[in-house]
């Protein structure tokens, strides 16, 4: 039994960003909502410049060269006033890597469809200098000799189509459906080999398909809702089972070829609902079924060669089924109560058989494939009251009960059965304060602390493995308007996670791992003139790595040196409007990405090929663009 506490002081949780997680993307704000409104319809068009490559700051929108790019952007919105059709045409950083198109009609309570295009692309950031050949096909050639002769560019881009449609009928009903295409191709990073004798470099091909269906029925009234359907994935491998190498270090001959991503499917079926008990009592369920397969043929030919009847594929079959209801109930005006149970059943019908013989008797394997079963229950309770002066006092507990299926040979151990009950007291509080000048609420605090440990000592041999565990979380945001011409905004969050373990192997030593951010931000929106709009954001990231090894017995190790991560973004924008129907927008992004990762400084295999990044990454990114609404 694995108990756990945590207590929560929090205001209304304040948006983080710690790995400035959209900051690889140009950020322009669009120039109307594209919500169905018949002024929101625009055009813009412009030109971007950097003077500087930024692998990390186009990562994801392909500004990674010093040079011009196209911007585009369009938004069309049309109303028929005799059916009441309502026509939408979207498009967005049309001459960039990551464009996105759409086009959607609908007739609001009768009918609707769209259509959707996003290329979604991933450059590469490292630079890869190698002698390794075929590069993208699932033919590599390694050099028998260590050599890096020319530059590799290597990314991936998805292509993906969704098409969808719904139609209401008469009597609360509705159907909906939608379908997804994604085309993925290129290559990314991959080796081949052990520490013992090398590791080569063998770049994974892609080529490959992912599709998604799903089809729905719901019905809806003001007490019930129920949607019930089918969803379907399948994913396809088009290039050929395995990736075969030629060349390289004589040792690696058995890591030829080394099998791709197998095809694969899964279809569910599945109910899900609500009942409006009273006005203050609503319950939910989901009930669901997932049968999942894997039966793409092995590579060839296989090495070390497969066992007898053992087949040409896995007949892999996962069955879920899932089981879940609750109920939220408000019998108080400042008390809410919340219970939930869930149970889900993942059954692996994998069959079990011996694929490589010949294992010796110590051996942790004895060659036969273990399919992994899990059983999950689950239940909590919880209550919710409003106390004064806008505090929210919160108490709950939960219980989950995992059992699996074990096997007498194996390589790694579990428990059959685990159990978990957990506690949780949170505090919460929303702060405003009011100006006597202004009659609105021109300042606005939230703050968010939480706080949570894991003690591992109760476990058998808890000398070796996790010991403890902790995080703490802090996040501040501050909101506050000068006049309705003029508003700011600032953020800080800080993260701090760490666990200590120790090894049980000779010498035994232990870590105290440390996860470290803080990140804080800058906001302001005004309009000086009333044809005049501009805007500024800032933020900045610190991130820090420590690792922290001490000998406990044995000879010294040396501690892995830690990695300090710095990303600083600056947007600035200014709007001139020529008239209501057109302007011009100016637009500048300053983007610094610093790291010391000793890992990436420059890494190398044994054929020769390195991997390394600039560790001091700075982009200017300036645009000009006109605009036209219609």
């Amino acid at each position: 039994m694995k108990t756990q506490a945590a207590l929560r002081m929090t205001g209304i949780a304040a948006a983080m960003l710690a790995a400035f997680g959209s900051a690889r993307a140009q950020q322009v704000e669009p120039l109307a909502p594209s919500a169905l409104n018949t002024e929101a319809s625009s055009v813009s068009l412009g030109v971007g410049l950097t003077p500087n490559d930024g692998r990390r700051f186009g990562e994801y929108n392909g500004i990674t060269r010093d040079g011009a790019y196209g911007l585009i952007d369009f938004n069309s919105v049309k109303r028929d006033d005799e059916t009441g059709t309502w026509t939408q045409l979207t498009g967005r950083n049309v001459a960039l890597d990551n464009a996105q198109l759409r086009f959607e009609q609908s007739r609001q309570g009768d009918w609707g469809y769209f259509i959707d295009y996003a290329r979604i692309p991933r450059f590469e950031p490292f630079v890869i200098t190698t002698g390794v050949t075929g590069i993208g096909t699932p033919n590599v050639t390694v050099p028998v000799t260590p050599s890096a002769t020319g530059i590799a560019e290597l990314s991936t881009r998805r292509d993906r189509l969704d098409v969808g449609g719904e139609k209401f009928f008469a009597g609360n009903w509705d159907v909906q459906l939608s379908f997804r295409n994604e085309q993925k191709n290129g290559a990314r990073v991959f080796a081949r080999g052990t520490t013992s004798p090398a590791f080569e470099f063998t770049p994974e091909p892609i080529d490959s398909v992912t599709r998604l269906i799903e089809a729905k029925l719901n019905y809806t009234t003001s007490a019930l809702q129920l949607s019930g359907g089918y969803y379907g994935t399948f994913y396809n491998n088009n290039q050929s089972n395995g990736l075969n190498i030629i060349g390289g270090n004589a040792g690696l001959a058995s890591f030829t070829p080394i099998a791709l991503p197998p095809d694969n499917q899964a279809h569910q079926l599945y109910l899900t609902g609500g009942y409006n008990f009273a006005q203050s009592t609503r319950g939910n369920f989901k009930v669901a079924y997932t049968k999942a397969t894997q039966t793409d043929a092995f590579i060839s030919p296989v090495n070390p060669p497969q066992a007898a009847g053992t087949g040409d594929n896995l007949e892999g079959r996962v069955d879920t089924t899932l089981v879940q209801a609750g109920i939220v109930s408000s019998p108080m005006p400042k008390l809410t109560l919340r219970g939930d149970l869930r149970y889900e059943d993942r059954d692996d019908k994998t069959p079990v058989r011996v694929f490589f013989s010949g294992t010796s008797p110590t051996s942790t394997s004895n060659g036969e494939n273990e399919p992994r079963s899990i059983r999950t229950s689950s239940a909590k309770a919880e209550a919710s009251y409003a106390l004064p002066a806008s505090f929210r006092l919160t108490a709950g507990i939960g219980w989950e009960e995992k059992k699996r299926n074990v096997s007498a040979v194996r390589v790694v151990s579990a428990r059959e059965t685990t159990d978990e009950l957990s506690y949780r007291l949170e505090l919460r509080r929303m702060m405003r304060a009011t100006a006597i000048w202004n009659p609105t609420d021109p300042l606005t605090l939230t703050l968010y602390v939480e706080t949570a440990s894991d003690d591992y000592s109760h476990r058998d041999n808890s000398n070796v493995g996790p010991q403890k565990g902790a995080a703490d979380n802090y996040s501040l945001d501050v909101a506050y308007a000068f006049s309705d011409r003029w508003q700011a905004n600032a953020w800080y969050t800080k993260y701090d996670a760490r666990a200590e373990q120790s090894s049980g192997v000779s010498p035994v030593f232990s870590a105290k791992l440390k996860n470290l951010s803080d990140n804080f931000g800058l906001g302001m929106r005004g309009k000086p003139l009333e044809a005049v709009q501009v805007g500024a954001d800032f933020s900045y990231s610190n991130i820090r790595d420590v690792f922290d090894q001490q000998t406990l017995v044995g000879a010294p190790v040396a501690t892995i040196p830690d990695v300090n991560t710095k990303l600083t973004r600056l947007n600035v924008f200014g709007r001139y409007a020529i008239d209501k129907a057109s302007g011009v927008r100016l637009d500048y992004i300053y983007d610094r990405y610093t790291t010391n990762d000793w890992l990436w400084s420059t890494w190398t295999y044994t054929d020769g090929t390195t991997l390394s990044e600039n560790q001091k990454q700075t982009v200017n990114f300036f645009a000009a663009s006109y605009y036209f609404r219609f």
